[in-house]
């Protein structure tokens, strides 16, 4: 029998070692190669959807946006402009309206703006009066009839809610519509209105 060495060892250990970190590389290249496919994946869809989000927001920006203030300035005090409008109407999913309501309120805090009006068009029922009362305990907010604001509308026909800031003689300015795969964008837009148009602690 051969007698195994110590040096034969050392080229035996080298060898194996030599083995292990190819296999180590080589499964290293593959999981980079995976990651770089996925965030290249990851990038186009990114991309189109901000394609798409793009030519949606320019379709609606084209459409008649309007703002009756009379409707609702008996309830509302709106001796102070401009004011951030948010209007929705029934149209809308119920889960995106909370979404939008939810960021809408933690940028109120945040920015301690008050200048705010929710403006839904909904069916004027009881129930309706009572979900608005738990929903928008945190805005003033007025339930108006289809007649008040005018929507832009979807490609379905359905009509989109949308954010907007409203003069003293009901012009409306940087409308945003927001995207319920996209609260970022929603962010982005309240973040900017926000600190740019509106005072701390508005009446």
């Amino acid at each position: 029998m051969k007698k195994i060495t110590t040096k034969n060892l050392i080229y035996t250990g080298i060898f194996a070692a030599t083995i292990v970190l190819n296999i180590f590389l080589i499964l290293r290249c593959i999981a980079v190669e995976k990651l770089w496919l996925e965030e290249k994946e990851l990038y186009t869809k990114k991309s189109e959807t901000c394609k798409m989000l793009f030519i949606r927001d320019l379709e609606l920006r084209y459409q008649k946006i309007a703002i009756n203030s009379q409707q609702f300035n008996d309830c509302i005090r709106l001796e102070k402009f401009p004011k951030l409008v948010y209007a929705y109407s029934g149209d809308e999913c119920n889960k995106c309206v909370f979404e939008d309501i939810f960021i809408l309120k933690e940028k109120m805090i945040k920015y301690k703006i008050k200048d705010v009006i929710v403006l839904p068009v909904l069916e004027d029922t009881r129930n309706t009066h009572i979900s608005l009362n738990t929903d928008l305990e945190s805005f003033r907010y007025k339930l108006l009839d289809k007649e008040s604001i005018i929507f832009p509308s979807s490609m379905d026909g359905s009509s989109v809610r949308f954010f907007c800031i409203l003069d003293s003689i009901d012009n409306i300015s940087i409308p945003f519509f927001p995207d319920k795969n996209s609260p970022e964008r929603t962010e982005d837009y309240l973040d900017f209105v926000l600190t740019n148009f509106f005072e701390k602690n508005g009446l």
